[in-house]
């Protein structure tokens, strides 16, 4: 309701530039007819009447097609080395896509360094290509978005290094849209040009949103209990993402995410250090010792460990 609501405005905007209108003899276009956009909840496309022929009532149609065709699948894995994280990523735009993948786009928040990506992939906003950026230090609280194309069936591989744990964050991936073809039987009128154009500016920004582990930069001051209820006692949503599948040690681990919370209420530091001792040593026997991450995934895995780990020293540090 939003988007249409968002399309009449532009439709009742001030005039724009956009050109003239034509007549041919063999149509006479209906100047009453008011050009439409329905959304088809079944195909999940846009149909656009643009035209009526006041003659034969025949009424011109134009498809536009969302750049949402695409089954994305995104893995994320985090290692460390001294004091730097290194953030692994691979991007599968997956056989059952419809479109092929044209952007990608993380919600971040803090400096990032080093990124390693594949020619042609460049962030948007900047003029530099990703070889510059392998040299500088990224360091915007905005998204940051890669542009090119992946084919139905590839896959990207990526990387890129900051000093800050990972979060749970928001990534969006946009698919190609088809281009809106009028057939130009008749020139568009203003007034269809402007729909056609705010209902390329309402997609331009959406896309398929997936959750994945990325840099987050913690919060200053630092707050021991806030950075644990925001990082790492954050079972439940873990649980609806699929990143842990054990029951059994779901059931060990929120209980030692309960103690835990209750020794950083009570400013019991050292049974607090003890509770995310365990947290980070189970976690990591969990993750080695299963098959083909079917009980926690790389993604689970970096949340907690590498998060109770940097809580764990933040703990010792300021005794």
């Amino acid at each position: 309701m939003k988007q249409l609501i968002f399309i009449l405005v532009f439709l009742l905007s001030p005039v724009l530039v956009v050109g003239q209108d034509y007549d041919y003899p063999d149509i006479k276009r209906d100047t009453t007819f008011k050009p439409y956009v329905h959304f088809d909840k079944e195909s999940g496309n846009y149909v656009i009447g643009y035209m009526r022929d006041a003659e034969t009532g025949k009424v011109y149609e134009t498809l536009y097609v969302p750049p949402t065709k695409i089954k994305p699948i995104f893995n994320a894995k985090t290692t460390k080395e001294g004091n730097l994280y290194t953030y692994n990523y691979k991007l599968i735009n997956s056989k059952e896509s419809r479109q092929d993948i044209s952007s990608f786009e993380f919600e971040i928040k803090g400096a990032i360094r080093k990124i390693d990506l594949p020619e042609p992939w460049f962030r948007m906003g900047n003029s530099f290509m990703h070889r510059v950026l392998e040299k500088v230090e990224y360091n915007e609280n905005e998204p940051i978005e890669f542009k090119s194309d992946l084919q139905i069936g590839d896959t990207l591989n990526f990387r890129f290094r900051s000093s800050y744990p990972p979060a749970i964050i928001n990534s969006y991936v946009t698919g190609t849209p088809k281009r809106l073809d009028f057939s130009y039987v008749l020139p568009p009128t203003r007034k269809v040009r402007i729909l056609a154009d705010s209902l390329r500016k309402i997609d331009s920004d959406r896309g398929v949103k997936l959750k994945t582990i990325s840099l987050q930069a913690p919060s200053s001051p630092f707050d021991e209990l806030s950075f644990f209820n925001k990082r790492i006692n954050v079972l439940s949503e873990v649980i609806e993402l699929k990143w842990i599948n054990d029951e059994e040690f779901i059931r060990e681990l929120r209980n030692q995410l309960s103690l835990t919370r209750k020794f950083l209420l009570k400013n019991e530091r050292d049974k607090a250090s003890q509770s995310l001792q365990w947290i980070v040593k189970m976690v990591n026997k969990e993750y080695r010792d299963q098959d083909h991450e079917k009980d926690l995934t790389s993604e689970g895995y970096s949340l907690f460990y590498y998060n109770a780990e940097y809580l764990l020293e933040r703990l010792k540090k300021d005794e």
